[in-house]
């Protein structure tokens, strides 16, 4: 019996160890920069300049000196010119194209979806 529960809390050992470097993998390549939406009191929403909006965040799309919102940056969504602007993810995961001043309007439709931008590095 104890060999049985060896073999067993090994292979959980592996799976834990798989799963928690793919998860730190993802977060290291990945960087959440919020909810591309109006909402002025949702944490994570663009539009709450207190929380993934404010202007003063290294990484919020509406700091016109951070990567994100400056309109030289390559990853701007405020650069029409950007080839690496943030990616748009609808709510189930769906990539739905990149966030930039040239193509707001006829990559998504804020009024159907609440959008997550991604910024895949």
């Amino acid at each position: 019996m104890t060999i049985f529960t060896n073999k067993w809390r090994s292979k959980i050992k592996n799976i834990l160890i798989v799963g928690l470097s793919l998860f730190f993998t993802i977060n290291v390549l990945a960087n959440y920069l919020g909810n591309y939406n109006n909402n002025s009191y949702g944490i994570n929403s663009t539009g709450n300049e207190y929380g993934a909006g404010n202007k003063y965040k290294s990484n919020s799309i509406n700091n016109e000196y951070g990567e994100y919102g400056s309109k030289y940056s390559n990853k701007s969504v405020n650069n029409p010119y950007a080839t690496n602007a943030p990616k748009l993810y609808d709510s189930q995961g769906n990539y739905r194209g990149r966030l930039n001043t040239t193509q707001i309007l006829y990559q998504i439709h804020m009024a159907d979806m609440v959008v997550n931008i991604l910024q895949i590095a």
